[in-house]
């Protein structure tokens, strides 16, 4: 009565000759997946929701300089270099959260197929920390 229809375990080949059904487990479709797309963000959550789940940080250890950059390494080897997308924990693009209590401006650096970088210009204090969280996408 909801019009819904499910289907799985299905394979399709191309060509007349079916081979042999592949199995795979989660964790091989998704790092398979992985080579496309990728994100800090659980699972369950979209891109450029406000959260603290899964959120990366970097910390200042001392104030020498005025700038910051920090990287970010993939679960996976993408399979181009990704559009890459910074993200505050409070989901707004282009900032990282300072210290918990203010979005501050953060520029991304050339990605490739398995890291990215951060760039910060600000001045240092001992103990700020940074909070943020990415999506890197190499789709078609």
């Amino acid at each position: 009565t909801s019009n819904n229809y499910y289907l799985t375990g299905v394979q399709l080949e191309i060509g007349e000759v079916a081979t042999p059904f592949e199995h795979r487990s989660f964790a091989d479709d998704l790092a398979l997946c992985q080579r496309y797309y990728q994100k800090s963000y659980d699972t369950t959550e979209d891109p450029g929701t406000s959260s603290n789940t899964g959120k990366l940080n970097f910390a200042v250890g001392s104030a020498v300089n005025t700038f910051h950059r920090f990287g970010v390494e993939f679960r996976t080897s993408m399979r181009a270099a990704p559009t890459f997308t910074v993200r505050s924990t409070t989901g707004a693009t282009g900032n990282v959260r300072l210290n918990n209590s203010s979005d501050l401006s953060a520029t991304t650096e050339t990605p490739g197929t398995n890291a990215a970088s951060i760039y910060i210009n600000r001045d240092a204090s001992a103990g700020d920390f940074f909070w943020y969280h990415f999506e890197a996408d190499a789709e078609l």
